[in-house]
């Protein structure tokens, strides 16, 4: 990201800023609330704007914090599985039942589940993007705590390239090697976790 400008409004979010990932790092962003992040996390996935360049072969998978991705008539079953046609029902069954979603909770409406579930039917949906560049804000809002720890050993584990918002100091703490702090309109970089 070289000289990116972010606005909301007439609020400058972001002033000329620039910073680097390489593949393999795990980045954390943080700052105040209002500062930038989640648009500057939109903008990254968005892909139009000429001040950001993503290397030839990556891939983004992305976790939105207010699940704008779900569709909220749609049965969690078919959220998953209308995104993955050729999978057969036992498939999407088992990794819905993985993120935490019984089988009682296959006929809902995605906008019956609570908070929680939301988190974990994105997260399935999300996991299964295949992604080499995982973008995630707030991953951990809505999440109770073994669904936050499983998340934590599935992104240690995670080879590829992360780059996550959040205010949690534990989770920045167990995954960051680099963090991103917005603050006045500007990205300040620094090496190394919270």
């Amino acid at each position: 990201v070289t000289g990116l400008n972010l606005t909301a409004g007439e609020n400058v979010l972001l002033d000329s800023a620039s910073f680097g990932l390489t593949r393999g790092e795990k980045c954390a962003v943080i700052g105040d609330n209002g500062t930038g992040k989640s648009p500057l996390v939109k903008e990254l996935v968005r892909g139009k704007n000429p001040a950001i360049k993503l290397g030839r072969f990556v891939k983004i998978a992305c976790y939105d914090q207010e699940n704008a991705n779900l569709s909220p008539g749609e049965r969690v079953l078919d959220e998953l599985w209308g995104r993955h046609v050729t999978w057969d029902q036992t498939k999407v069954r088992g990794i819905l039942a993985q993120a935490g979603l019984p089988a009682e909770d296959m006929d809902k409406q995605v906008r019956m589940l609570s908070g929680g579930e939301r988190a974990k039917l994105a997260l399935a949906v999300f996991a299964c993007e295949q992604g080499n560049f995982l973008i995630l804000d707030e991953p951990t809002n809505h999440l109770d705590l073994a669904a936050r720890e499983s998340l934590e050993s599935a992104l240690k584990a995670f080879d590829g390239t992360l780059l996550f918002v959040s205010h949690d100091r534990y989770f920045i703490r167990a995954l960051a090697g680099k963090i991103l702090e917005l603050e006045e309109g500007a990205v300040t970089e620094f090496t190394g976790t919270y």
